[in-house]
């Protein structure tokens, strides 16, 4: 049944009950990004820090080149991970400048409200994109410095 073909009130009541959803999909969203970039921060930045401690412990990974290349990957991974914060903020300022830029235009009847939501969707789509790309090269970082870390520093056994 389309919007158009509801009984009298049931189309506004659904309509609100999928606003209401989609704000609910939109936090579970937001969670799992903050939970996502605080897992890259911590877990390149132990790597980080778990490097060099065995290097200083052990003489032959100390002179194994692999060992510094595992840590390089780590450092890239790092740096991405500060870059995905960096663009998740310009995500966040760029929906509160365009919301309050629609909100003022809509005050004084120059836009629709529904120009409102778009020019949000529009903001996420483009710089979720670039967050996506830092966040999965770290991810991908992480994952090849610790493949480099455990295949080149494993004891020949």
């Amino acid at each position: 049944m389309k919007f158009n073909e509801m009984p009298p009130g049931h189309g506004l009541a659904h309509l609100q009950f999928l606003r209401n959803h989609g704000e609910l999909l939109r936090t579970y969203l937001k969670s799992a990004g903050d939970q996502a970039q605080h897992y890259l921060l911590f877990s390149t930045g132990g790597s980080i820090a778990a490097m060099p401690s065995l290097m200083g412990a052990s003489a032959p990974i100390r002179s194994n080149p692999i060992a510094f290349t595992a840590l390089e990957y780590f450092v890239v991974g790092l740096l991405l991970s500060g870059c995905l914060a960096a663009a998740n903020y310009q995500v966040a300022k760029g929906q509160f400048d365009h919301w309050l830029d629609d909100i003022e235009a809509f005050s004084k009847n120059e836009t629709e409200h529904t120009a409102i939501f778009e020019n949000i969707n529009r903001s996420i789509s483009h710089y979720g994109r670039i967050a996506a790309i830092f966040g999965y090269g770290a991810f991908l970082c992480l994952i090849v410095g610790c493949v480099v870390a455990m295949h080149g520093l494993a004891p020949n056994g």
